[in-house]
This record gives structure tokens, sequence and C-alpha cells, in this order.
């Protein structure tokens, strides 16, 4: 399957220092080595196009519950949330980047200091890299709500630029992230156009908000990229409403290139992801330090309540059938703050039931449970466990939540614009998680696709589901030499049993491994065989508009 979505054929494929040399029959040629792929499908490698191993990459090189998935290339910098580009942000980030408890000692103060550091490391994969907004307004404003000045945007596209003079793709946001989420749509136009001067890429977690919801936080984006001129790429979204993919179409019919990625799951760690995300902003501005004086302020308690009752940031799948009972039409599920007292007091029950607790370092016979079962052990009201776990356990305690139902999830998978993307990172086995319960997603994602999506479900085939893991992500941040099988490119190439393929992970964070990846090649380089990583650390650091 080379890729393209076109239907599968048997040929022999040849490689040497690192490229494709020759696709056909090469029975007469004598090879150093030969791998028998009868039965199997030989397939590019997968791009993962949004993962988060930004610092991973510098303690786990190996990247194994990466690699094992298929995927020959990652990208990071995402949500906003890149480790570069000065020295004042990285401070303030490090905690919030770092995954399973990393303790790294690598220092920089410019993104072209940050790179040269990575390109000093080997690993398993190859890194497509993304500024991230928030690093860039942490580094100008800190954590401060207000608009920049006319200074602090010069200063921002300045590193906007340096960025993008070192090789990123482009400017990632995470809009729902403090202080990412005070930002204003003109503030990103700004931005973007430095971005667009050099050829690069939208990336954007969209701004999904209390006072926002997901079809405006998507008609956001499309303005930022029509007005900037710069192709739009919307992270996760797991959506199947009609009116949110037409106005994709539509935005791509007068010219706005934009695409969107998503995972397999019906669970999501995206929102709130962190337990303190169902607080509303102003408890959160400030930091943690600021958030804690003001829930142990009795006074501020009930109000604070309130608010997370009200938080319009709610599953859909809840809300529909908060409708369905009430006999109506659901005319009004994009507009929940038009929902009723009485519904919002329904939806918060619902919610409770559907968020279950991904990580909890003190209280870990937490772990895997729901809101509604733990407030059940505390004798108190959802709401208010928040509130205490908060306290005790400080803001590191994280989510999932089911918030998609498998028909929208399918008809996202069917969209000819949509892509693979993890939301995930990498880690070695036989490194110490300290952060348990992780979401499926970072052991089993691209095999779940071809598991469930294409060989359960029968929602794509599984050429269409190689092309959107491969060249469709290749063509989308302009990678010239991969996500094809095709002479002259890259040699990045997996090859899987598609009547096995499977994954084993499940949401009460078992880390399995998946099963039906049989061979992983990395730039030539033979890195996962037989469900084992060879050692091989064949990744490079890609460069926008060079690779």
């Amino acid at each position: 399957m080379d890729g393209t979505g076109n239907p599968w054929y048997t040929a022999d494929v040849g490689f040497e220092d690192g490229k494709i040399v020759k696709i056909g029959s090469l029975a007469y040629v004598d090879a150093e080595r030969v791998i028998d792929a009868s039965g199997l499908v030989v397939a590019p490698g997968f791009i993962d196009v949004h993962n988060h191993s930004d610092l991973v990459l510098l303690v786990s090189p190996r990247m194994d519950s990466v690699v094992r998935q298929g995927v020959t290339t990652v990208v990071i910098g995402n949500c906003g949330l890149s480790p570069a580009v000065t020295s004042e942000a990285k401070s303030i980030l490090w905690i919030r980047l770092r995954e399973a408890d990393l303790a790294l000692n690598q220092g920089w103060s410019s993104y072209k200091e940050y790179l040269s550091i990575l390109e000093k490391q080997r690993f398993s994969v190859n890194v497509v890299h993304f500024v991230g907004f928030g690093t860039i307004r942490i580094a100008t404003k800190g954590f401060e709500g207000t608009p920049p000045t006319e200074e602090e945007m010069r200063k921002m596209k300045r590193l906007v630029a340096e960025g993008m003079e070192n090789g990123a793709f482009g400017l990632s946001t995470g809009l729902s992230y403090e202080p990412q989420s005070y930002s204003e749509t003109k503030e990103l136009v700004e931005l973007c156009k430095v971005v667009s001067k050099y050829g690069g890429i939208y990336m954007t977690h969209v701004r999904v908000t209390p006072k926002t919801n997901l079809a405006e936080a998507v008609k956001e984006a499309i303005e930022i990229g029509e007005e900037a001129g710069v192709p739009v790429e919307i992270s996760h979204l797991r959506t199947g409403d009609d009116a949110i993919l037409g106005m994709i179409e539509e935005a791509r019919l007068k010219g706005v290139d934009v695409t969107f990625d998503l995972y397999p799951y019906r669970y999501s760690a995206a929102w709130p992801g962190k337990l303190s995300y169902f607080l509303p902003e102003w408890v959160r501005e400030g930091g943690f330090s600021a958030m804690l004086e003001k829930l142990e302020d009795q006074r501020l308690r009930e109000k604070v309540i309130q608010e997370i009752t009200n938080r319009a940031k709610v599953p859909l799948l809840t809300i529909k059938a908060v409708y369905e009972e009430a006999g109506t039409d659901g005319q009004h599920i994009r507009n929940p703050t038009r929902v009723e007292e009485a519904d919002f007091q329904e939806l918060w029950r619902r919610t409770a039931q559907d968020t279950v607790i991904a990580y909890c370092p003190k209280n870990t016979s937490f772990e895997g449970k729901t809101l509604s079962e733990i407030a059940g052990a505390m004798e108190v009201d959802p709401r208010e466990a928040i509130l205490r776990l908060l306290i005790q356990e400080g803001e590191e305690v994280l989510v999932r939540r089911m918030d998609v139902s498998p028909e929208d999830l399918h008809k996202a998978f069917r969209n000819g614009v949509s892509m693979v993307g993890s939301d995930g990172f990498g880690f070695d086995p036989n490194q110490t998680l300290k952060r348990r319960r992780l979401h499926p997603r970072n052991v089993g994602c691209f095999p779940r696709v071809l598991e469930e999506i294409v060989r359960e479900e029968e929602v794509l085939s599984v050429e269409e589901a190689v092309r959107k893991m491969t060249s469709l992500p290749a063509q989308r941040f302009g990678l010239k030499k991969r996500g094809l099988l095709k002479e002259g490119m890259w040699a990045d190439i997996t090859i899987f049993d598609p009547e096995r393929i499977g994954d084993r992970g499940t949401l009460t964070g078992t880390l399995d491994p998946p099963i039906g990846i049989e061979y992983v090649l990395v730039n030539g380089e033979v890195t996962w065989e037989k469900e084992g990583h060879t050692g091989a650390l064949a990744g490079r650091i890609l460069r926008a508009h060079v690779d």
C-alpha cells in the first residue's frame, strides 16, 4: 500500500542508504538483508500529526511506545506548548510539559539552542516541530490576562520569526488554556501573518470555553487562516456535527486550506485534561498557588461550585441525552448556555459519571474511578469532591471523559481531510512511570484505527486509513520525501498484519503494547522487529522547506 489510497499491489521494495531505490520484482538482487513480508501489508511509516514528546525525546530516545505503533515521524510543539523559545518560559512550562515525571538537566535560552540539543540527541523517530504560542506569550507577558502592548507584540513576532527561521513548520495554539485563552483573535492573526511569510501552518487546539462553543471556536480558526493567509490544521477535532464539518468544507471551497486530526477513542484526555480545568477561569488565573488560596476561602466556595455546574463545556452526548429524555429536538445542543437550570444540574450529574480520574498521586485508589464514585466515597457532592481533591493533591490530577458518540467519530474519520494524531507521548517500557492510568492513545492509537475503524466497523478501507496516516499528513506539512512508498523517498516503512493488528491499551490505564506490527523501518534502519525494539536510533530533526 503506497500511501496514496490506491488499491494494494504485490511488489518488492528495495532500499539503500536510507532511501527507496526500487519497487518491483527484486528476486534477482543480492541484498544485505531480505525481510519476508508475505501475507503482510507494507506501507509508509505512520506520521503522528499531534504528539507531545517534546521533552521525552531527550530522556527516552527509543520512543518505544510510539515506534511499536508503526509511527516513524512525530509532530511536536502542539497545543501552544513547545519547550522553546526562551528560558523565561521554560521554567514555567517545565512542570506542565514533563511526562512520566522526567528529570531534565539540559538547558537552552533560544529556539536555535533547543534544536541544537535535539540534533545532538539520537532518537528513533523523525521529528517535525512547531513553535508554541503559549510559550511565546509566557515569555513575553507571563500569565497576565491583558492584550499585548505594541512592544510586546513586536517581541512575540520576533520569537515566531526566530522559530520559523530555524525550521519550524508553523505556530501552534491551545486556546482553551491559560494564558493562551486570554488572547484575542486579532493577536493571533498578526502572529500568523509572520507564519505566512515563511510558508508555515497554523495548528490549533481551538478556543472552547464557557463563553464559546465548538462551532464558534472552529469559525475563529478559519477566520484566522483566511485573514492571515495560512493553512489551518485543527487539532483533535472528534466531531460528526454536520454544521462544523460543513464550515470546513465551505472554507475549503473559498480557498482556505483547512484540515483536522483526531484519535479513535470516545474518551478524551484533552478537556478538562487536568481536574483544575473544571474550575472557572477567574479561579485559575494567576497560577496554582493563587487558585489554592481561592479554593480555601469558604466565602468563595459556593460561587465556585455554582460556576462549575454552569460550565458550558459539557459532553455532547450528555446534552443530547437530556434533550432526548425531554422529548425535544435538541436544537440547542450547540448552544449549551440556553439549557435550563434543572438541565444543567442533570448535565453535571452525567458529567460526573462520565469523568474518570486518570492520575491521582496521593490517593492512588481513586485512579480509574469516576468523579461520582469518588464523591460517594467522600460522602460529598462531586463538585465539592473536585475542590477537595485539588486542595489535597495539587494541580496534577488528570481526568478522562466520554465526549463523542461512535457515529460522530465514524463520520469524522470518513471526512476526506481528516488525519490521525494520537495527542500522546512516547516512553520506554523499562522506564519507571509514576504517572499511571495513561490514556490508551499513548500506546495503541494507530493500531486501533486499523483494528476498529477499518477491520471491525468497516468505516474506512485499509488503503484509505493508511493514506490518512501517511501521505495526507506528509502533504499537509510539506514533507517532500516521506509519506509514500516511491522510488527516491526515504525508507520510512511499517509492515503489519491487517488481520491481527490491534490495540491492547485500556481506559483504566493498562499499557500493554499493540499487536500486529511486525517491522518498522526509520530512514532505512530496522527499528522494530517482531515485537521488539532493535535499539536503532535513526530518526532525524526535519526542517520546513528542507526535508
